[in-house]
């Protein structure tokens, strides 16, 4: 059988079957007590349905009357826009306003919480703990560097692998030995929390590690070192270095049923060697170390928890004095966790535990039972974003990047390359890699040490949004913290940090002002930088820039032309008089004015 079906009959078909279903759900839902009587009709013919519709012309009269009844409006496209951003502003506001989900896996390193990660959760961190002063080693303080992930194999056991690096001689002067003895602590293992009970009062896990502990004492551990030092083991000059199983467990259990406080307490066992030594001879460690963990947290916002954590030792050591006798010290740490968004997290906190391990956590800074101070930064690559829109999902990778950014720069005094990656909404991680000319060399102990011209300076780092305009906020408010060395013999490194304060007066013009300082082990250098953006035009911005030196640092000046080529290329030309673009050497002066390019490139 053939059919020879034309336009005008297949546009008959298309709307009899529109009216039919419009139809079929207006008479199902004018009586949900009558059954539907479904009636197949039947044409042996389609002209048939082209003869049961009767076309009208509406006449031109008809066509004034319907005229009249529409009211036409001119849309003000600028107020609309407003209304648009204020709406996205609004729910954003909401969005931010919700409580975290997220639960403390720990009160400081020292004492775990019952709490697990749900299944198919990953997180990864970074840490680090540091003096206030660099004691005995000099430097920036005596620190320890530690790398973690976690991952939620089931919805109540989450997995853990860690490494740690300590390399700074003993902090305080150790008075039976005649040279200060180097010292060196890394580790890695694994971890493994099982939760065991979960209601609505409380939680009751298991939590335990099994970990490679490498302790040195004595010779040198530092980079291209070559120098000789007493170890705390025995009489000899030569180093002692060994390697050992260590382990801990721990039953912590965590109360939730109180509003916005979590309670937690948790005994622990922690088997570390009794003694260290070499074939000179050996001399006593900390041996295995029972106490018990006690702790809570308390959310003081829907972004900002307050922690607090004790541990008591029982009849065990966990810290030696400058005269190396063991002792036992109760350990205390107090700290914010600050959520940035839902996918990543800042940590601060004060302590006097040095350990970043589960097993060494319970131990004091080498030879001291000082107050040191800590960091993390925690990052939940593959959980979901609240505040993401469905359109911006597809500019996301696999890892869901929301910004990618390479910065190529070169003046009269060095030249640098610069990577971005925006892992959430409010955090960028950057590196860079920067090279000062040799000519640079000024004789002066911060250049020389700490920029090195001739050689590659190395820096790693990130930028967190804390206050944010589009969030409600009266500011737009990040921190910025880097640290990096200079690729040199003796490789010095130094910390920098700015926070960045930005006012906007209207949409062509806005107002920075940025504290920064510089530690390093030499001393502090600390400056204000300040500017004005002017925007011309969508392609064209004015910034000018002056930093303000406070502390060891110097006033400068640069001159921006900011100029938008593509959507993903834009060129700064300026003329600068700082040592260089990057961290310090922007709160250094040269000694002329140099011109300078930078290609930023939006990927």
């Amino acid at each position: 059988m053939e059919f020879n079906i034309n336009l005008k009959n297949l546009i008959c078909i298309i709307i009899s079957l529109f009216y039919s279903i419009v139809g079929l759900k207006l008479n199902a839902y004018e009586d949900n007590s009558k059954k539907i009587k479904w009636e197949i009709i039947r044409s042996n013919n389609l002209k048939d349905l082209d003869k049961s519709i009767k076309w009208e012309i509406i006449r031109s009269n008809n066509l004034k009357d319907l005229d009249k009844s529409i009211k036409w409006k001119t849309i003000d496209k600028t107020k609309d826009r407003k209304n648009i951003k204020n709406k996205m502003k609004q729910t954003k506001i909401q969005n931010a306003s919700k409580s975290s989900k997220k639960k403390l896996l720990q009160l400081g390193k020292s004492v775990p919480t019952a709490n697990t990660l749900s299944k198919g959760d990953l997180i990864l961190e970074t840490s680090h703990v540091s003096s206030y002063n660099g004691g005995q080693s000099g430097g920036i303080g005596n620190q320890n560097y530690s790398g973690l992930i976690q991952y939620g194999f089931f919805k109540n056991l989450t997995i853990s692998s860690f490494y740690t690096e300590a390399d700074d001689p003993l902090f305080k002067k150790i008075d039976t030995t005649a040279i200060q003895p180097e010292n060196l602590w890394s580790n890695y293992g694994i971890g493994l929390r099982w939760n065991v009970i979960n209601n609505n009062t409380y939680k009751l896990s298991i939590d335990s590690s099994i970990e490679r502990w490498r302790v040195g004492s004595g010779g040198c551990f530092g980079y291209n070192c070559k120098n000789k030092s007493n170890n705390i083991f025995n009489s000899g000059i030569e180093k002692v270095l060994n390697d050992n199983l260590i382990s801990s467990l721990s039953i912590p259990i965590t109360w939730t049923k109180f509003n916005n406080l979590n309670l937690t307490f948790s005994p622990r066992l922690v088997f570390l060697p009794k003694k260290q030594g070499n074939d000179i001879g050996s001399g006593q460690f900390y041996g295995n170390n029972y106490g018990v963990g006690i702790g809570g947290s308390y959310e003081l916002s829907k972004r900002i928890k307050s922690f607090y954590s004790g541990y008591f030792p029982i009849n065990s050591t966990n810290t030696f004095d400058n005269k190396i006798k063991f002792k036992r010290t109760n350990l205390h740490t107090i700290g914010l966790n600050y959520e940035l968004d839902s996918r990543t997290w800042l940590e601060g906190y004060v302590t006097n535990s040095f350990g970043q391990t589960p097993a060494t956590s319970i131990l004091t800074i080498p030879s001291s039972e000082d107050i040191i101070y800590g960091g993390r930064f925690i990052y939940a690559p593959i959980l979901e974003n609240r505040n993401i829109t469905e359109d911006n999902k597809k500019k996301y990778n696999l890892f869901r990047l929301f910004r990618k950014q390479i910065k190529v720069g070169m003046n009269g005094n060095g030249s640098y390359y610069k990577g971005i990656l925006g892992l959430s909404e409010s955090f960028n991680f950057e590196i860079t890699n920067e090279t000062i000319y040799k000519h640079m060399e000024k004789k002066k102990k911060i250049i020389d040490r700490y920029i090195k011209p001739g050689t590659n300076s190395i820096r790693g780092g990130g930028t967190a949004n804390l206050l944010n305009i589009d969030n409600g906020d009266k500011i737009n408010l990040s921190l910025r913290l880097t640290y990096g060395r200079a690729m040199s013999k003796t490789r010095p490194g130094y910390l920098f940090s700015e926070l960045i304060n930005d006012w906007i007066i209207n949409d062509n013009n806005s107002i920075n002002f940025s504290p920064k300082i510089a530690w390093t082990g030499t001393k502090n250098l600390i400056g204000v930088g300040t500017s004005y953006n002017w925007k011309l035009s969508p392609n064209f911005e004015i910034i000018p820039k002056y930093n303000i030196g406070i502390t060891n640092s110097h006033n400068n000046y640069n001159i921006m032309l900011k100029t938008k080529i593509k959507k993903y290329l834009e060129i700064d030309s300026y003329l600068s008089n700082t040592i260089s673009q990057n961290d310090i050497g922007q709160l250094i002066k040269s000694s002329s004015p140099v011109f300078g390019l930078n290609l930023n490139f939006k990927l």
